[in-house]
C-alpha cells in the first residue's frame, strides 16, 4: 500500500535511504553500515550519498513526509523514472497519501514480529552455524559447531516439559524445525533462551563479546514489549540498538 520498494531492494527500507550492496555469491542485497571490499554492486549509489558510502548508525539519512512527497514529484517527471525510481526505493505515489491524518514514513512503522523475530535472530543463528551461506563463519569467533548447536536445541526442547505455561509457547528444536516456527516461537526463544544457551557456548576471550551482541538485543525487545515505556528508556533501547548494529 505504501508503494516502496521494499526489501530486496537497492534502497528497501520505508524509514531511511539505506542503499545495499550486492553479494556477487547470491545476487542478494544486504545492507552493511561499511561498505565491504567486493561486495557493492551498485557503488555510485553509495557513493553519491551525503557523507560517503559508510552509514553513521546514530545518523541514518532518514525519510520524511516532505521528502518523500518531493521524490514522488521527481519520478513522476524524471524521463528515465526507472533508474530514479531504484535510486529512492519507491514505486510510485500511494493512495494512502491522500488521507492527511498520515504522514510518511512515520505512520508506517515496522512490527517487530516481522523485522526482529522473523529476520534478525533466524538470520544471527545461521550466521552462528554456518547455513549463512553467502558469508562463511569459518574460523570466526560467532561459530558455532553443529553438533553443539544440536545438542543445545534437543536439551531446549526437553526442557520444555519443566517450564511453566506461563513463559509461553514450548520450545521447538530448532536444528530440525527451524523452519516451522513462527514470530511467538523466536520471541519466545530470544526472550527466555538465547542468553543461556550462547553463555555456554560464548566462554572465551575471543567470543565474549558475540555474547554481549545477544545481551544487547534481548534487553533492547525486552523493553520495547512492556506495557509501559519511559523515555528514558526510549532512549536506552535506541542505545542497545546502536550498539547491537
Amino acid at each position: 500500500l505504501t508503494n516502496m520498494k521494499g526489501h530486496g531492494a537497492v534502497v528497501p527500507c520505508r524509514t531511511c535511504r539505506l542503499v545495499g550492496c550486492l553479494c556477487a555469491a547470491n545476487s542478494t542485497y544486504y545492507y552493511p553500515i561499511t561498505t565491504p571490499d567486493g561486495w557493492d554492486g551498485q557503488p555510485y549509489l553509495r557513493a553519491i550519498r551525503q557523507g560517503g558510502p559508510d552509514y553513521d548508525v546514530s545518523n541514518l539519512p532518514y525519510r520524511d513526509h516532505e521528502s518523500h512527497g518531493a521524490h514522488i514529484r521527481l519520478i513522476e517527471s524524471a524521463s528515465n523514472a526507472q533508474d530514479v525510481m531504484q535510486g529512492l526505493g519507491i514505486n510510485g505515489d500511494s493512495i494512502l497519501r491522500n488521507l492527511s491524518s498520515l504522514r510518511f514514513p512515520q505512520s508506517t512503522p515496522f512490527g517487530m514480529a516481522h523485522l526482529v523475530c522473523l529476520n534478525v535472530v533466524p538470520r544471527l543463528i545461521e550466521h552462528a552455524i554456518g547455513e549463512f551461506t553467502a558469508v562463511p563463519n569459518d574460523g570466526e569467533p560467532y561459530a558455532v559447531p553443529r553438533e553443539t548447536w544440536k545438542d543445545l536445541c534437543t536439551q531446549l526442547e526437553a526442557s520444555s516439559a519443566t517450564v511453566p505455561a506461563s513463559y509461553g509457547k514450548q520450545f521447538k528444536n530448532i536444528s530440525q524445525h527451524k523452519g516451522d516456527m513462527v514470530s511467538e516461537d523466536w520471541l519466545n526463544f530470544l526472550l527466555y533462551a538465547a542468553l543461556p544457551m550462547f553463555a555456554t557456548i560464548y566462554t572465551s576471550k575471543e567470543s565474549r563479546p558475540c555474547l554481549k551482541l545477544w545481551v544487547l538485543l534481548v534487553e533492547a525487545i525486552q523493553d520495547s514489549i512492556q506495557y509501559s515505556i519511559k523515555r528514558s528508556t526510549i532512549g536506552l533501547i535506541r542505545k542497545n540498538i546502536q550498539k547491537f548494529v
